[in-house]
């Protein structure tokens, strides 16, 4: 994933860096991204001592808040 987000490649680098196909570099991403989440919401599950529900349904809400907020810089540029 560092690869990915922090040097920007793409999955034809990663494939090539890390000596992969391009369908093997993709499916580490995908995997990789989906342990990062669970992760990260078991954590915040844990911290916030709330349900995998509660959890959820607080990124829902931020996730229509910046939803909102970019339509409306998006409309205002």
């Amino acid at each position: 994933m560092r690869l990915h987000f922090a040097e920007g490649l793409n999955l034809d680098g990663l494939a090539v860096a890390l000596g992969f196909s391009r369908a093997t570099a993709g499916r580490r991403i995908v995997t990789a991204r989906t342990r990062l989440r669970d992760e990260t919401l078991k954590l915040l599950s844990e911290r916030l001592e709330a349900s995998p529900d509660e959890v959820d349904s607080v990124l829902a809400a931020l996730r229509s808040r910046l939803e909102i907020t970019f339509g409306a810089l998006v409309s205002a540029a």
